[in-house]
């Protein structure tokens, strides 16, 4: 095709470009004005004329320039009959039209009709039909869009699938078809089209082999097990390729046969497992080691690789080679030949005249990390490391790859450290990238959060510019999550932020911090103040705004401070009026909450106290990474396989957190003592003051009311007496746990007394049969039994050695074999029921007054006989009493603090609203999760968040928040079945006289693995005492119903506000005034296991109470004192009737205290002591 006028118009362009730029720009302009004008002028324009002016427009477009005009002409020879001519209108629609084209409608109908055959379909297949067809095909695969799809799918399809198709069109509609799947997967059914594609694989053209593996590979992604039958036709066909070379010559590059079918034959099999038949796993594993070895001896023999090698044939055995190793790797299964493919990609990295193999062995041995087969690759690390520093940016990035991908817990630290040291030099490109590494690895791998704050610091002061948002705003939630690391995390951020030029991200962690914890810090409050408040004028914005914020916590955080709060109001007054609106709406609003006639103090406080712990979840940065890798393929394997990664690394760390939990570590916390233990350590101190009282032999000399600790460490010595007379001899903590147990079967056999009564004495009142409710109550106690006392001595690991030192000194060997503390204590023997034991009287000089004024009676729950039958209940259906409660169901006035533990929950019958006639209903029946519901529910009372309940079925959450007299309580319900839960309905009992509850909308329907929110409100409305129950009825798997009662955590406290008085005059005017129970107030005192702080002591008056503390009020700068109120709405009697004030006097050498509360009302003054003798006795 000769086209003069063309040739000489490149000719030109050519000629004028060689001189320069503006001079190409000329004459290109000066050609489109000649086109443009001849496309005007010449109406009746000929064939050869218009395809010669679209082919100058064609290669003028094509060096760059806009052209906008010549589209129609396009169209017009697309029309044509001509194939000349239709040739070249085919390629100017497929240039200057794209799938958003609206000449596309112009084209459609020709295209379909050349598809199709032209204007007679039914006759027979000549060339030129044959041509037209493939200039349609490549012009609706170039094209593509979602019109192109609906309206000639259909076509390409059965063009693809025809058996008299030809070769030359058969391997165009395969990729045409690909490329209309991609665009609108609904228009190609995957399971059609199988069969005959995968036939398509047993042709002897190799064009069309490749097309229809191009297909295959496009359809895996979604639809991987619908074309499982091509499994063995494609190993048959690579066995055919490597190891028979049958292949047509063509096909042969530089001697290695067909090597993009071998890729792509490749990636098909890593989408499925490795085959199990024998013929099939014989092929695939020869090849593979065909492939393998003969590279590995290529490698070792560089002067045969010289001699034979050329460039073109080393690329495109390598290429073969990649993803061999990487089938190799995705089966994870032959040690021999991953072992074979390490030591390969270890030659790769190695190589220093190659990039191409470096990037090629850096970027699989990133996908090697994924195998639990393949060998420990910490032998390349120092390689690895150097590649940091490579020349190429490429080779740079793949090895800070691999360096995240093959960190763990034993080179966390020595990876985070060389990535620390290549920050300062790394280019702009790529330190964002490695900043979000650096961060993701210190979270992850952290085994002191404190390590992270130190790392995160050290990158913001390297790299401040590239520490986005999802990096530092991380770093607020993890300290504010973890209490431990406050303190270090605000003195290392405010050490960061005092020379002059801190960075801006330094600068928005510290308003965080220091807002939230610098009360930890150390410094004054006007020091952090000043020190913020230097860097106004240095940060933009979004950063003022922020430390507008953290002014605003300084203020309530000091409330004392009058330098302070003068100076946070006057910049709130100085930004009133500023440029930025959000600056300026924050400098208002705080201005005004701080205006002591606008807003109270308490409100203040309240509005400002320190944020929640922040929701576990996967951080931000670490999810944007995971989106970023892998391939970007239609199916991507390996990042599918980064993803499963992560999460099972996830769960190794819960389920470590889980085993520390279960081992006891949780207990050696002084702050994680669970409130359940105290029914253990009654049950035991009851069984040993009956051997003290029965005059058993060696038990004599034992004071029972001495402390909990020293009462162990005494009964140690009798306990081994006892069991070395054993046959087999028992360790002591087998006695003790044996006494522990008769004290449990007591009170089961006062449970089973009680309910063989007749009715009208002390029987149990029950609602249903009362075999049902006995095997009930003794199936929770059994199991309950096996574990107590192994808790208990797990609560003193520190004296675990000497109680079995005292063991060993009574002659009694240690026929365990291993050491108590921490461990598990042998299970007990089933005993017979032991008598029930008479109570002495307790002693009320056992507790001498160690200040110095005249005794006081000691705060101690009064010991009840193991084996006492419980008062009966109303017949009302009851709250259920946790069995390892400690008195919690009560623990607002009227029972003991510790008491006998109380039966198990009664079952309800059900009504018609909640369970049909035709389902049974039953209680939960899970031991260990009621057994956790009751330290949680104790817990609770003092706490805002936390999970209430937890079984293999359900989980509960709560979060509740109390501002005078409204509280709202928001329960979290997780479904962890795979089935839904139905028939889910709520109701409350047990409702003191005072309090007014309403439950919110939940619905009736609880899917499979979510989670939703049921919201209570409650009023109160005057003192009450005792707990409401919530009833909850669902039915699981549609088979069963049944019904939970958990106690709701409402108690008087929460209704405590602070009341703030005015140094020590005011304090003791208001005692005097105040009314209290008993006069003079009766003060009770509390020994503690540990040591006295009394700033532990106001913190915890301040949080859980909501005591406002005054300290140094006499002349004793151990005593302190405290004020509240208890807000009722609404208010019936003068606000004194209301006052909470206490009076702790401590003696830090006698870890002891003296706690007096007085108050008007003994229901608040019990609820106070309660919580305050727990913080002393158990800890919160």
């Amino acid at each position: 095709m000769d086209m003069r006028g063309l040739s000489k118009v490149i000719s030109e362009i050519r000629k004028a470009s060689a001189l320069s730029k503006e001079d190409e720009q000329k004459v290109i302009e000066k050609e489109l004005h000649k086109v443009r004008q001849k496309f005007k002028e010449q109406k009746s324009m000929k064939g050869y004329d218009r395809k010669k002016n679209v082919c100058k427009l064609l290669y003028i477009y094509m060096l760059g320039y806009e052209v906008d005009f010549g589209q129609m002409e396009g169209v017009q020879l697309l029309t044509s009959d001509r194939y000349s001519e239709k040739h070249i209108g085919y390629l100017a629609c497929t240039l200057f039209l794209n799938e958003n084209n609206e000449l596309l409608t112009l084209i459609t109908h020709s295209i379909k009709q050349d598809l199709v055959g032209g204007r007679n379909p039914s006759g027979p297949i000549t060339l030129e039909k044959q041509f037209a067809q493939c200039l349609a095909l490549t012009a609706i695969a170039n094209v593509g869009g979602k019109d192109f799809a609906d309206t000639m799918a259909d076509d390409v399809r059965r063009i693809a699938l025809a058996r008299e198709t030809s070769v030359v069109v058969k391997k165009k509609a395969l990729l045409t078809l690909l490329r209309l799947y991609r665009c609108s997967p609904e228009k190609v059914d995957p399971e059609e089209v199988a069969g005959p594609i995968i036939e398509e694989l047993n042709k002897t053209n190799s064009s069309v082999t490749s097309s229809a593996l191009s297909l295959i590979l496009g359809f895996l992604g979604r639809h991987a097990h619908v074309f499982h039958g091509a499994v063995p036709k494609v190993i048959k066909l690579l066995y055919k390729l490597i190891l028979s070379k049958e292949t047509s010559h063509e096909y042969m590059y530089y001697t290695v046969p067909a090597p993009w079918i071998q890729v792509k034959c490749f990636r098909v099999l890593q989408h499925f497992p490795m085959p199990t038949e024998g013929s099939l796993n014989n092929q695939i594993t020869s090849v593979l080691n065909k492939i393998i070895s003969t590279s590995e001896r290529v490698l070792r023999e560089h002067t045969h690789q010289k001699a034979r090698g050329t460039p073109a044939r080393n690329n495109a055995m390598n290429a073969v080679l990649a993803e061999a190793i990487t089938l190799v790797m995705h089966w994870d299964q032959d040690r021999l030949l991953l072992n074979m493919s390490t030591g390969i990609l270890g030659r790769f990295i190695t190589d220093n005249k190659d990039t191409n193999l470096r990037y090629l062995g850096l970027d699989l041995m990133a996908k090697l990390t994924f195998c639990q087969e393949a060998q420990d690759l910490t032998k390349h690390q120092a390689t690895i490391v150097s590649s940091l520093r490579d020349p190429d940016i490429s080779i740079r990035r793949k090895a800070l790859d691999l360096l995240y991908v093959m960190c763990d817990r034993t080179n966390a630290s020595e990876i985070v450290g060389e990535m620390l040291d290549y920050l300062s030099s790394a280019e702009y490109v790529i330190k964002e990238d490695l900043v979000v590494k650096i961060a993701i690895l210190c979270e992850k791998y952290a085994t002191d959060f404190t390590w992270y704050v130190d790392v995160i610091m050290s990158i913001i002061s390297q790299a401040g510019d590239f520490v986005g948002p999802d990096v530092w705003q991380r770093v607020v939630h993890i300290v504010t999550n973890n209490v431990a690391i406050q303190k270090h995390a605000v003195q290392t951020v405010y050490s960061a932020v005092i020379p002059s030029n801190a960075h801006e991200v330094a600068i928005k962690v510290a308003t965080h911090l220091i807002g939230e914890f610098g009360n930890t810090l150390g410094e004054s409050a006007m020091t952090q103040f000043n020190t913020l408040h230097a860097k106004w004028g240095l940060v933009g914005n979004n950063t003022k705004a922020l430390l507008l914020s953290c002014y605003a916590k300084l203020y309530t955080q000091y409330p004392d401070d009058a330098v302070l709060r003068d100076h946070v109001a006057k910049v709130f007054e100085e930004n009133s009026t500023h440029m930025d609106v959000e600056i300026q709406q924050r400098a208002i609003e705080y201005g005004n909450l701080i205006k002591q006639t606008i807003v109270p103090e308490t409100m203040l406080q309240k509005v400002f106290e320190n944020m929640p712990a922040f929701e576990v979840e996967t951080s931000r940065a670490h999810q944007s990474v995971i989106r970023k890798g892998g391939d970007t393929t239609d199916s991507n394997v390996w990042q599918q396989k980064q993803e499963e990664k992560e999460k099972e690394a996830r769960e190794e760390r819960r389920r470590e957190l889980d085993a520390k939990s279960a081992s006891g570590a949780a207990w050696r916390d002084e702050a994680n003592r669970s409130a359940f233990l105290q029914d253990t350590r009654f049950i035991l101190r009851a069984m040993i003051r009956n051997r003290v009282t029965n005059g058993h032999p060696g038990w004599a000399n034992i004071d029972t009311n001495q402390d909990w600790e020293a009462l162990l460490m005494s009964a140690a010595v009798p306990a081994a007496e006892e069991g070395s007379k054993l046959d087999p001899p028992m360790h002591y903590e087998f006695v003790l746990s044996q006494l522990a147990e008769e004290g449990i079967s007591a009170w089961k056999s006062s449970i089973q007394t009680q309910i063989n009564e007749p009715v009208g004495t002390n029987a149990l009142s029950l609602g249903g049969s009362a075999q049902e409710v006995v095997d009930s109550a003794l199936c929770d106690v059994e199991s309950e039994a096996q574990i107590r006392f192994a808790d208990v001595i797990k609560m003193f690991p520190s004296r675990g050695l000497e109680l079995k030192k005292k063991s060993a000194a009574a002659g009694l060997d240690d026929i365990f074999g291993a050491d108590p503390v921490g461990g598990a204590a042998p299970a007990p023997m089933q005993m017979q029921q032991a008598a029930p034991a008479t109570q002495p009287p307790a002693s009320s000089g056992s507790l001498d007054d160690i200040f110095g004024g005249p005794p006081a009676p000691v705060a101690q729950a009064p010991v009840q006989p193991a084996a006492a039958p419980a008062p009966a209940p109303t017949p009302a259906p009851a709250a259920p009493a946790p069995v390892m409660g400690g008195g919690l169901d009560d623990i607002f006035g009227g029972a003991p603090a510790i008491s006998t533990p109380a039966p198990a929950p009664v079952p309800i019958a059900p009504t018609p609203a909640t369970a049909p006639a035709s389902v049974s209903l039953q209680p939960w029946s899970d031991p260990v999760a009621q057994q956790k519901m009751a330290a949680a529910f104790a817990t609770l009372l003092t706490a805002s968040q936390g999970v209430l309940y937890e079984d293999p079925k359900i989980q509960i959450g709560l979060r509740s928040e109390y501002h005078g007299s409204e509280g709202r309580i928001l329960l979290f319900f997780g479904n962890k079945t795979q089935q839904p839960i139905t028939h889910i309905s709520f109701s409350l009992s047990n409702m003191p006289a005072g309090l007014v509850a309403t439950v919110g909308d939940f619905g009736d329907t609880l899917d499979a693995g979510v989670q939703k929110e049921l919201f209570l409100s409650c009023n109160c409305q005057s003192f009450f005492s005792g707990n409401p129950t919530l009833n909850i009825f669902m039915r699981f798997e549609n088979t069963y119903e049944s019904k939970l009662q958990a106690p709701l955590p409402v108690a008087p406290t929460k209704f405590m506000e602070e009341l703030k008085l005015q140094g020590g005059p005011q304090f003791f005017q208001a005692w005097q005034a105040t009314q209290g129970t008993k006069n003079p107030p009766e003060g009770k005192i509390y020994r503690s296991n540990r040591d006295i702080n009394l700033d532990s002591i106001e913190q915890m008056l301040g949080s859980v109470l909501k005591i406002k503390v005054l300290r140094a009020v006499d002349n004793n700068q151990n005593n302190m004192v405290g004020s509240a109120y208890f807000t009722p709405a609404p208010w019936t009697a003068s606000a004194k009737d209301y006052v909470v004030l206490v009076n702790i006097e401590t003696n830090p050498g006698a870890k002891a205290a003296r706690v007096t509360v007085k108050t008007p009302n003994a229901q608040i003054e019990a609820a106070v002591q309660q919580i305050i003798q727990r913080y002393f006795e158990v800890g919160l």
